[in-house]
């Protein structure tokens, strides 16, 4: 993938979920959605939109999500949310450190293959007419005549 496509899917993704947050935000302030986006605060009987005002910015669940503690997640959402949250946050960890990695083991490996290769044609120059076949199989012809 080169360069160029890689903007065009980034940009197309942050579009998309541009798109998708403000309708969400649409939606989520309607009076007669509240049951459906927020159903535990209605069954514990609180204000769903309990500090809070309905014209709030709609990225501030962002800060709150950070800044939760697995108590709070706990009583808000239930043991359910509070154990996917730790699993998502494993998952994302891992990830990242095999994606990081991926990233470095290629470019080590790929670092080791070159020298291997060049320490092998200075050492056995005779090794060529194979890497010759490799490049161009015509050229085995006129290394065995």
């Amino acid at each position: 993938m080169d360069f160029s496509s890689f903007l065009t899917s980034l940009a197309t993704s942050f579009i998309i979920f541009v798109v998708l947050m403000l309708l969400f935000t649409w939606l989520s302030r309607k009076p007669g959605n509240k049951v459906i986006y927020y159903p535990n605060r209605i069954l514990k009987g609180l204000d769903p939109w309990e500090g809070g005002s309905r014209t709030r910015n709609p990225f501030a669940w962002i800060k709150e999500a950070l800044t939760s503690s697995e108590q709070d997640v706990i009583s808000m959402s239930g043991v359910d949310t509070a154990v996917y949250f730790v699993y998502l946050g494993t998952d994302l960890l891992l990830g990242f450190k095999f994606a990081l990695l991926g990233v470095i083991g290629k470019n080590i490996f790929a670092v080791a293959m070159v020298n291997l290769y060049f320490t092998i044609s200075f050492y056995f120059p005779q090794k060529m007419i194979f890497d010759s076949y490799m490049l161009c199989p015509d050229m085995v012809k006129v290394h065995s005549t």
